[in-house]
């Protein structure tokens, strides 16, 4: 499902989560709702200012989610879908500054990375 949001889909969920200004709020059953954004998405869960992401399915450690990279400043506005524990990541939406027409036809606006990239994981504490 992910795989299918429309990039202005993808940037409009990016826009929300930038809107939050560092703020950490989890939406869950206990915490907050879950904004209409996300929720078209199929997500079931999700933070903003610490892992910064939202989950689609799966549990405990092998999680399908969407990660929201860059929110702070420190690397490129992306949204990696990391589909599982075992299966490689990929960028479905980068922030169109970073993207060069060139780029975008040879890659499609995906590019896969490692599965074991630490941002893509948390840090480890309980989810």
């Amino acid at each position: 499902m992910a795989r299918a949001l429309s990039q202005s889909d993808l940037s409009a969920m990016y826009a929300k989560m930038e809107s939050y200004g560092g703020a950490f709020i989890v939406w869950d059953e206990r915490g907050e709702p879950l904004p209409a954004e996300f929720a078209h998405a199929g997500a079931l869960h999700g933070d903003v200012g610490r892992l910064n992401r939202i989950v689609l399915g799966g549990c405990y450690d092998d999680k399908a989610a969407l990660y929201f990279r860059g929110l702070d400043g420190s690397e490129s506005k992306e949204i990696v879908l990391l589909p599982g524990e075992r299966l490689q990541s990929e960028v479905l939406w980068r922030t169109p500054d970073t993207n060069s027409a060139s780029d975008m036809t040879s890659r499609p606006g995906k590019e896969h990375l490692q599965a074991g990239d630490h941002h893509l994981h948390g840090d480890g504490g309980e989810d």
